[in-house]
């Protein structure tokens, strides 16, 4: 250390009189990494607790009011119930709840709600606090009324709305070969699937198995894919089925994938659009 710091032992700048043991001996008493009173910051005054990046868990969804799907007994794309009926669905709604309250067995059953789907099929919601059973058991009322409110009184069948499942089937043998052009039925698809596949007997199929391309496009011995609809009330009957993977058919081993609604082409949009406009312009010209 140089001289010009030290004098006579003491310390310059330290207190009058001390050296530098004295000083020592303070550093070595004071307690290590606390500051003095005025420099301490008052972190307290400004310190709130760390949020959690957690999202709080979402309420489970309400459960499904039961609802019936009305449709007619025969109808093909152009001629549904809604097309029969040209009214909003909301009109009917009273229609259904004058026929379940004049029947003293149902007047604990009325309905909510009812909406047009896109195929044309009239789904009819209950009130709250009806069962499935409640509301099935008064479908005979329901077809009814709604017959009765349109023009001609078509036949008009019912079930209850159950969520649908659905699952691609791959590399199925088309059957086609050189000098016979025709592919397996959708029934005789089905009967060979359950024959070798006992699982699939206990679904409640919703339809037929169909083919997903069209079947003047198929070769000799090509493979094709088909689609697999069925009841899954639950969701856990589809997963289920792809999680097993493969089925067999026709002497083949074949894959199991999710089903994807592919879009329409535009060609069909149009074609949809231009059957619509013509749809409101007759619905006009009759009123």
């Amino acid at each position: 250390m140089e001289a010009s710091h030290i004098q006579g032992g003491k310390a310059k700048g330290k207190g009058k009189g001390e050296t530098f043991a004295a000083i020592a001996s303070k550093a070595a008493l004071k307690p290590v990494g606390v500051e003095p009173p005025h420099r301490q910051t008052k972190i307290t005054d400004s310190f709130w607790p760390a949020q959690s990046n957690a999202k709080p868990a979402k309420p489970p969804p309400p459960p499904t009011r039961p609802s019936l799907v009305l449709a007619l007994t025969h109808h093909t794309l152009s001629t549904t119930l809604k097309a029969k009926a040209a009214i909003l669905a909301p009109a009917l709604v009273e229609v259904c709840n004058i026929a379940l309250a004049s029947d003293p067995i149902h007047t604990n059953v009325w309905v909510s709600a009812a909406k047009w789907t896109p195929t044309g099929n009239l789904v009819v919601f209950t009130g709250p606090r009806v069962s499935c059973d409640a509301l099935f058991a008064t479908s005979h009322l329901l077809t009814s009324a709604v017959s009765q409110a349109l023009l001609d009184n078509p036949i008009i069948s019912s079930r209850l709305n159950v969520k649908w499942g659905k699952v691609l089937i791959n590399s199925i043998p088309t059957s086609v070969v050189e000098g016979h052009l025709h592919m397996h039925s959708p029934s005789t698809c089905w009967q060979v699937l359950i024959d070798n596949n006992p699982s699939l007997c206990n679904l409640k199929v919703c339809q037929l198995p169909s083919w997903v391309h069209r079947p003047s496009l198929f070769t000799p011995g090509s493979s094709s894919s088909l689609v697999l609809t069925f009841e899954d009330p639950d969701g856990t009957t589809a997963p289920s089925l792809i999680h097993a993977c493969n089925m067999y058919a026709f002497g083949a081993q074949c894959r199991v994938k999710v089903w994807k609604q592919l879009p329409p082409s535009p060609a069909k949009c149009v074609v949809t659009k231009l059957a619509k406009d013509l749809h409101g312009v007759q619905s006009e010209a009759s009123a």
